[in-house]
């Protein structure tokens, strides 16, 4: 119904279209360390007009959301553009964008809009309506780990970064449900209106 609410059909224009184009590229990496997990998580924007970088690790909160698993990797992987979404909304409407994935099975649910893995699903469900929430067009592509952009970001390095002159910040993690399968649409809905 939210989507519905928002209208996000798209309009054929024969005009050229004058939408600002980004390329966003995301990452994220896990890693266990003496039995404590790791996800950390980046995202990079590029366009002609616009550039900005941001990463985050899972909190306790975000692991005690999730279902019980040996590794969040997928989880993080559909994280890491919903963080993207959260932190540059303004930048992001009404644009289109290509986001640069490299996890082959994030990207397939990014391109069918789910997952049949609850707690991704729920993310990715999160990261959809934000989108539709903006009026964003997005298209879904896949990078290879060593071209993408947002890897150094996931494990400690802002080589990359630096060499194309975007500051990388750390960034907060968006207000997360204490139980993601189980939230209600209230909760999931609180955050998503433009700020």
């Amino acid at each position: 119904m939210a989507l519905i609410d928002m209208e996000p059909w798209k309009t054929i224009s024969v005009y050229v279209d004058h939408r600002p184009k980004l390329t966003i590229y995301t990452d994220a990496a896990c890693d266990s360390v003496q039995g404590t997990m790791s996800v950390r998580l980046c995202y990079v924007i590029l366009s002609a007009n616009y550039c900005s970088a941001g990463r985050a690790a899972f909190s306790p909160d975000v692991f005690s959301s999730l279902s019980a698993r040996e590794t969040f990797i997928a989880q993080g992987e559909a994280f890491a553009p919903l963080l993207a979404l959260f932190h540059e909304s303004r930048a992001l409407a009404d644009s289109s964008a290509i986001w640069w994935i490299d996890n082959m099975g994030i990207l397939s649910c990014f391109c069918k809009g789910s997952s049949v893995v609850g707690d991704v699903s729920c993310i990715i469900h999160a990261a959809v309506l934000r989108m539709a929430s903006i009026r964003m067009r997005s298209w879904y592509e896949h990078v290879d780990s060593h071209a993408n952009v947002a890897d150094g970001g996931t494990r400690f390095s802002t080589t990359i970064t630096d060499l194309l002159g975007i500051p990388m910040r750390d960034v907060s993690l968006p207000p997360w449900p204490k139980d993601t399968l189980h939230a209600p649409p209230s909760e999931w809905l609180s955050w998503f209106q433009v700020s």
